[in-house]
This record gives C-alpha cells, structure tokens and sequence, in this order.
C-alpha cells in the first residue's frame, strides 16, 4: 500500500489483519501504484524519485531498487503480465496518454492503444487482453485491447462512466 508517513507517499507491506506494518525502502519521491508480480516476490510501482513518474521494481524485503521504464518522461500504471514475464502500462507520448505493454527481457515496448486519454489497464488472468478506460465526451468508455495489440474493441453501454476496469479471477 502506500501511505503519506514519515515525511512523503512511501511504499509499506502489512498483513491482511492489520499487523506487521513494514516501510519498503525511503525515497524523496513519491511512490505509489503497487502491484504484486505473479511470483509474490517483487513488486511494480510508480515513482518519481528520477524526476519524472516511471515504473520500477523492489523485493517485498526492500533492498535495490531496478527502474523498468526508460523511454519517455511519464510512465505509470504498471499491471504485471499474468505470466511475470512482462507489463502493461500508460505511458505519455505527444500529449498521448496511451497503452502499452513490455517484454521484461528484451525491454521491448509495443504501443498497444490510440490513446489520447488511455488509463487504467488490466491484463486478463490469461494474459490475452487487455481492458482499459478511456474518456470520450467527458466520460469513461471501456475499451479492450489484444495482447499483441491487433484486436481493439470499444465496449459500450448506454449512460455509463466506467473508471478503473479490473478482471476477477478465474472460476476454479
């Protein structure tokens, strides 16, 4: 989670009862937008501490810190792939704000939305699509997105807002 503590927006672990608040490292910057990796054992969030917002990585036992994004001077949002080999995130592109995914080994990034208000993605539990929102008329319309960004599809329900889509897990 993060909190505003001690002096800025930091990054803290605690137990689901309440208990066992831990600080994850100290930062001037503000970090937020965390996101478990599949594997539980590192975690994506969104910092400025390099100037500008970017997406990074820590151990959920602290120590160093990896900047993930590189390109482009705003990038946020990060959903780890199902799979933990990737993300998806918003990054800023002309004024853009738009979606795109990242291979973590190659660090290749495909732009997968037109954008220009593209936010909030949300990987599907088999990695193959993406939703996300986008705001057309002063509202937020749902939209999905293939992994391999050749499928698009608007979703749209009369006299909605949607924010913030998130996928449930899948039926066992």
């Amino acid at each position: 989670m993060t909190l505003t503590r001690d002096g800025g927006s930091q990054l803290y672990l605690m137990n689901a009862d309440g208990t066992g608040l831990k600080r994850l490292m100290s930062s001037p910057g503000v970090d937020t937008e965390a996101w478990f990796m599949p594997d539980g054992r590192s975690i994506l969030f969104t910092s400025d501490r390099g100037g500008s917002p970017q997406v990074y990585r820590v151990g959920v036992d602290g120590g160093a810190v990896e900047r993930i994004t590189f390109d482009g001077s705003y990038n946020v949002s990060p959903r780890p792939l199902p799979d933990g080999k990737g993300m998806v995130y918003v990054r800023r592109d002309g004024g853009r704000y738009q979606v795109a995914i990242m291979d973590f080994a190659t660090r290749q990034t495909q732009v997968l939305t037109p954008g220009p208000l593209d936010e909030s993605p949300s990987v599907a539990p088999n990695g193959r699509l993406v939703l996300y929102a986008n705001e057309t008329g002063g509202r937020g319309i749902l939209n999905a997105v293939s992994a391999d960004g050749r499928v698009k599809q608007r979703i749209v329900a009369p006299a909605t807002d949607v924010r913030e889509p998130a996928w449930g897990p899948l039926p066992r």
